[in-house]
């Protein structure tokens, strides 16, 4: 069989042995002709080009055996499985604080610096009988969207991971990295892609044309605090409340796990963390006024 590799429009697809215009053909046995290309022992699979102007013979005899199913069924037997593979659905995460001592998880960064975001998106296997025969596919993530809950999102190839930093260091850019240019509480998510390849009774692995996509479930909470620099009297051991203390009234408290949203859950519509009640920081608590708003 001959191949084109840049076939223009109108040309054959493909020629057989004795030069006849045709397509591809894929089937499950070595076909007598010779015209075969490609042939996988393991698998059955092979490809010939037949000719535009072949016949098809259609049986007469009503008692003939139907045949089998074809190749195209059986493929999409195999997508089919593929599509209704059990993947866990993947969880979008910051390593912001990592080695700061002040723990992975905690969601407060500050405004111009860089955030670091990686998603965890395990890959999945599924293994069983088809029509086909014994059959293998596993899945695996190839790209991921984040969006960052103030209206930016970015496309990543690359999952990412976790980067630690030294106390006292700012953080390093990353591949997945972010920089919030305002302040404020703000839900993040997550979009994942998934390819997958399968193979039969143990031959070789083959991609799938089908592309999954998995949604994070839960959101990210990022909040991104700005600093402001002041003169005082006295100390906070003296007074705990006033500016700048651990008890300043104007100040939000950084531990509270229901702070109101810059913006509305990009998916839910709420304005609050954990739910719409509004019992949690304000706009003005957070902070003492917004002057990046």
């Amino acid at each position: 069989m001959t191949s084109h590799a840049a076939r223009r429009a109108g040309d054959a697809e493909c020629y057989s042995e004795d030069q006849r215009p045709g397509k591809p053909i894929r089937v499950l046995e070595q076909p007598a002709t010779g015209e075969a290309a490609n042939y996988n022992l393991k698998t059955g699979f092979s490809t010939y080009c037949q000719p535009n102007d072949t016949k098809t013979l259609t049986p007469t005899n009503p008692k003939e055996t139907p045949k089998g199913p074809t190749i195209e069924e059986m493929l999409q037997e195999i997508e089919d499985q593929f599509a209704n593979t059990n993947i866990q659905a993947p969880v979008l995460k910051q390593s912001y604080n990592l080695g700061s001592g002040q723990g992975e998880d905690n969601p407060n960064v500050y405004k111009n610096q860089a955030v670091n975001f990686y998603v965890d998106a395990p890959t999945a296997h599924w293994e069983g009988d088809l029509m086909i025969g014994h059959v293998e596919i596993e899945s695996y993530p190839t790209q991921m969207t984040i969006q960052y809950g103030n209206g930016d999102e970015d496309t990543f190839y690359t999952m990412g991971k976790p980067v630690s930093r030294a106390r006292g260091e700012e953080s390093r850019k990353t591949a997945t990295s972010y920089v919030y240019k305002r302040s404020g509480n703000f839900h993040a998510y997550a979009t994942v892609s998934y390819s997958g390849r399968f193979r039969v009774n143990g031959g070789d692995w083959q991609a799938l044309d089908v592309v999954l996509t998995k949604d994070t479930v839960d959101p990210l909470l990022i909040r991104v605090w700005w600093v402001d620099v002041g003169r005082v009297g006295g100390t906070c051991d003296e007074d705990d409340t006033r500016w700048g203390c651990k008890n300043d009234p104007t100040m939000g408290k950084k531990d509270n796990p229901n702070p109101r949203l810059r913006k509305a859950d990009i998916r839910t519509g709420q304005r609050w963390h954990l739910n719409d009640s509004g019992v949690g920081d304000t706009e003005y608590s957070l902070h003492r006024d917004w002057p990046d708003m």
